[in-house]
């Protein structure tokens, strides 16, 4: 084998590690969860890895008494607050040592999918017609 093709098959290796790495997050972050309470404990809310809200629960009774404003204000701040703690471990991520430094920040905005790491042209699709990247629009980074 001469050095060009120890060089290529280095690379290869390189790239199907770091493909295996982002598969792996993209799972992760879909199986993850993150469970946030309100301020007063009033409310408690659960959201998976993709941000949508799994849990919503009321832990007290003090919800039956809470002005309708108020207690609007407590769901709405305990959904942004477990929206956010379940964007943290992602945001650690894009430090990782990736062959194309923005391929990882592409993921996460929804520009690629890990599964089909073909970049997406202006239609939102690669060049052959597959969609790209789904499963992170809430991560609004």
């Amino acid at each position: 084998m001469s050095a060009y093709e120890a060089e290529i098959a280095e690379l290869m290796s390189r790239y199907r590690q770091k493909l295996a790495d982002l598969i792996g997050l993209q799972r992760r972050v879909v199986e993850s969860s993150a469970t946030v309470a309100s301020v007063y404990q009033s409310v408690r809310v659960t959201v998976n890895g993709q941000g949508e809200i799994t849990a919503l629960e009321f832990p007290t009774g003090a919800f039956r008494v809470m002005p309708a404003a108020e207690l609007s204000e407590e769901i709405l701040t305990a959904v942004r607050d477990a929206k956010a703690k379940a964007r943290e471990p992602l945001k650690e991520l894009l430090a990782l040592d990736l062959l194309d430094g923005s391929r990882l920040l592409e993921l996460i905005q929804n520009q690629v999918d890990a599964a089909d790491p073909r970049p997406a042209g202006p239609s939102g699709r690669s060049e052959d017609g597959c969609a790209g990247g789904r499963g992170f629009e809430f991560l609004d980074i």
